[in-house]
Order: structure tokens, then sequence, then C-alpha cells
């Protein structure tokens, strides 16, 4: 597999059941993702937290019911590509983006 076709995901888990993982799904889903949800007023995320209620505020299972498993995993990995490449556009000055399957 070509370097640039790597996929960060989890294969045959929606999400890490380790401690650390576990302490961050029963915290609060983070108000920036709460904001760009409301922001939007549509799509597949902002339709299945509508389903599961449209609460503002709780933990990802408030928020997200059977999805939020799988939820939590994808803000998790987008949140750490995000860092890398901040941190990567520190050092090199040069376009970053990601690709959708």
């Amino acid at each position: 597999m070509s370097r640039w076709k790597t996929n960060p995901g989890i294969l045959g888990s929606d999400r890490d059941y380790g401690p650390e993982a576990q302490a961050v799904f029963d915290s609060p889903v983070p108000a920036k993702l709460v904001s760009s949800m409301k922001k939007a007023g549509k799509g597949s995320v902002y339709d299945i937290w509508q389903k599961a209620g449209g609460k503002e505020s709780g933990n990802w299972t408030d928020l997200f019911g059977w999805s939020a498993g799988e939820f939590m995993s994808a803000w998790s990995v987008a949140s750490y590509i995000d860092k890398v490449a901040e941190v990567g556009r520190a050092v090199y000055e040069i376009p970053m983006y990601m690709m959708s399957g």
C-alpha cells in the first residue's frame, strides 16, 4: 500500500475500550463539535444527533445514542490528524489536506 493511502481508523471495533478512552467516552462531547453540528444544520451526523434527541450537552452516548462509539473515534482521529498537520505546518509551509474515502 502506498504511504499516501493509509487509514488511521480502527478495524474490528467501534472505539478504544481502554480506561483512558472510557474516561473520554463518559466525558462531555466537545462544545466545538456541538457548535459545528448546529451551524451545519444538516448531514448524516446532524441527523443522527437529532434522532438521539438533539441535546446540546452530555456525554457521547447522551448525544449520539448507538453511534456514540464510532463518532467518538472519528472525532479523536480527526483531532489527532488536525494536530499533526498543525505541527507539520510549523516545520514545512506546504499545503496539507485530507481526502475521504
